[in-house]
């Protein structure tokens, strides 16, 4: 994992660990626990963008380790002038939907979003 202040938080409806490495990057992964359906997808990709702020500006079908899921990719501005690029990869199964994010102040830290996205491993 790269340098950063770790956050943990879980209920019962999932997981979630945040990554902060401030002015650096965000990195999160996590689950819920939902049916994963794309319905559900498209949902949560909703959710995600709408909380966050983030304008989508790509998607593309994904494929890791033989589980399908959908990369979404945006900007976001947390203050005029400011804009942050933003990474989502979603996977359904059948009783949970998982997510990888990375939200990045420069493109530089793609290198480090890459890295932290080739580091999990689904089965």
């Amino acid at each position: 994992m790269p340098e950063g202040k770790l956050q943990d938080s879980k209920d019962a409806n999932g997981h979630q660990w945040v990554l902060l490495e401030r002015g650096k990057y965000v990195l999160q992964v996590g689950y819920a626990n939902e049916k994963g359906s794309p319905a559900q997808m498209d949902t949560y990709i909703k959710q995600y963008t709408t909380n966050a702020k983030i304008t989508e500006t790509g998607r593309k079908a994904i494929e890791v380790n033989g589980l399908k899921g959908t990369e979404v990719t945006g900007v976001m501005s947390p203050t005029p002038g400011a804009k942050i690029s933003a990474r989502l990869r979603i996977f359904l199964t059948k009783d949970r939907i998982y997510f990888v994010a990375a939200l990045l102040p420069s493109p530089a830290a793609n290198g480090i979003a890459d890295q932290f996205f080739k580091s999990f491993k689904t089965k």
